[in-house]
């Protein structure tokens, strides 16, 4: 069995879902007002020690590190669904960089490293790499900022979660 000291992999959370703009309506309530549902989180992704590893072997096969997509918000207050979170398992003593950029190598570069962005030592450890991106609001969320507005027709896009 060969060990494996290096791998690079490509690692992406999802973005955030858009809100919704519904309205209440009912036979006897004249203006039911907004009813709409904020938009999905996307998921985040950890890295995690296993102590029972000892190379970056499952890393080979495994290039691609995806949350799942998530939901937009839909009528009657109800938000859309977050997504799940990856937890990519590592052995201990790893440490994780940033891979250079496809168009950013200059002949000076070769030997230069990239900024360390993560070490984790001690099995158990877990820490955050990527943060999904926020879910937008609907307009229920726009009910009560102001008197002039009280039935807002606006809602919120949701943020776009990072890749590296």
């Amino acid at each position: 069995m060969r060990c494996f000291d290096r791998a690079k992999i490509y690692v992406r959370s999802r973005d955030g879902w858009n809100g919704v703009v519904a309205f209440r309506r009912e036979k006897f309530v004249p203006f039911g007002g907004p009813s709409s549902g904020n938009g999905g989180r996307g998921g985040n992704v950890y890295v995690e020690i296993d102590g029972s590893m000892n190379s970056l072997l499952p890393f080979c096969e495994t290039v691609y590190f995806r949350t799942r997509h998530v939901e937009h918000g839909r009528g009657k207050m109800h938000s859309g669904a977050k997504g799940d979170n990856v937890f990519m398992k590592v052995a201990p003593g790893t440490v994780v960089r940033q891979a250079r950029e496809v168009g950013s190598e200059v002949e000076g570069e070769e030997g230069e490293e990239k900024e360390v962005l993560l070490e984790l030592l001690h099995p158990g450890h877990r820490a955050l790499l990527l943060p999904g991106g926020r879910g937008g609001r609907g307009n229920a969320s726009f009910k009560f900022k102001s008197g002039m507005n009280k039935v807002p027709r606006i809602a919120e896009n949701g943020e776009e979660g990072p890749e590296m």
